[in-house]
């Protein structure tokens, strides 16, 4: 890192400066590695407006909604997160020891004597949460389905295909190929962990429908669903198998609709953003499949996690299998690892790319 030119992160309106040896954050980190640049400065104590304080028994006092996943990370190994906060501004921190009742959610309170030194508590405690969030799988995304019944009967081809042509290949088994009911583009993930969070997440990509729509030309978007490829370069070591999800007019605005979603759910601050541009492609084969019902503790889990596949037959017999097209009617937030009873995943949210709804007269 360029100490002239430090890494920067905003958290609820606070700016902190990285130090090199938090780059790779984790749960035993403490705050103090957050380095407040000018802590004199009026601006230091300016907290967001979703954070309250208010005048309590004659001290000031504050309540994070902060999800209980993230309590340990706010707590550090044996205590020495929250120790630190609470040493470096005398505030009094209490977290919940559960999630609390669903009719009043746990929140995390912060009291001090000066409302200056509640804000600053409130702050490390955030940073030390979104810290934490950082290191979580991510537990939701932001979805386009893939599957008419054309789709999916045009899996299920590839998948015979696929075994015929790779009868001799090594570790190409059927648990690797995706169930064709849930073939989907994937555009932004997420890490929800509260129902509060969900709900902020969805509001977000709805309070942004009509510019989603716009960006559509007026017939409409379908895409053509073609052309495998994998992950890396050596075939026979694969991992995942994809197949490419072309714009049907070329125009480029499915490119743009994910690429904007995806600004979108950054800025929630529920969402890492890992690169600048979405890759528009549906996952056929993955070796993760082989352990999606596996107990994650166990010696095979890890082995299995970890294998390959010989896919050197399969790209050059099927490389321009076309699964069909698609026309895109809607975005969907959906839950990882949790079918519906149509066989894709859980939604919990959705925009309508049609036209807008009519107001009411």
């Amino acid at each position: 890192m360029d100490v002239l030119r430090p890494n920067l992160v905003w958290v609820d309106g606070a700016c902190y400066r990285v130090s090199h040896s938090q780059q790779a954050a984790h749960q035993d980190e403490d705050p103090e590695d957050f380095i407040r640049g000018d802590e004199d400065t009026e601006t230091e104590e300016v907290m967001s407006s979703a954070v309250k304080i208010e005048e309590w028994k004659g001290k000031y006092k504050a309540e994070l909604d902060i999800p209980s996943a993230l309590y340990g990370f706010l707590i550090g190994r044996k205590g020495n997160s929250l120790r630190l906060v609470r040493d470096n501004t005398g505030c009094k921190v209490t977290v919940p020891k559960g999630a609390g009742p669903r009719s009043k959610p746990a929140t995390v309170e912060v009291i001090g004597e000066q409302r200056r030194a509640v804000v600053r508590a409130c702050n490390m405690l955030l940073m030390s949460a979104d810290r934490g969030r950082q290191t979580l799988a991510p537990s939701h995304f932001i979805a386009v389905r893939l599957t008419t019944q054309h789709v999916q009967n045009r899996m299920e081809t590839f998948k015979k295909s696929a075994l015929e042509v790779a009868a001799e290949s090594r570790g190409v088994r059927p648990e690797l190929f995706q169930d064709g009911r849930r073939l989907h583009l994937t555009l932004v993930m997420a890490t929800l962990l509260s129902e509060s969070e969900r709900t902020a997440f969805c509001r977000a990509l709805n309070n942004h429908a009509d510019e989603l729509r716009g960006m559509l030309p007026p017939s409409g978007l379908s895409l053509r669903v073609r052309q495998l490829d994998i992950m890396n370069d050596d075939e026979s070591e694969a991992r995942v198998v994809f197949a490419r999800v072309h714009e049907g007019d070329g125009s480029g605005a499915m490119q743009r609709l994910a690429d904007r979603c995806m600004e979108i759910a950054y800025a929630t601050g529920l969402s890492k953003k890992e690169y600048d541009h979405v890759k528009l492609h549906c996952t056929v084969m993955n070796v993760s499949f082989l352990v999606k019902n596996m107990d994650e503790s166990s010696p095979e889990y890890a082995k299995l996690r970890k294998s390959t596949f010989d896919a050197t037959a399969i790209m050059k017999e099927l490389k321009e299998f076309d699964f069909g097209t698609v026309k895109v009617e809607q975005l969907e937030v959906v839950q990882r690892h949790t079918p519906a009873e149509d066989g894709f995943y859980l939604p919990i949210g959705a925009v309508s790319l049609g036209p807008a709804p009519a107001a009411e007269a």
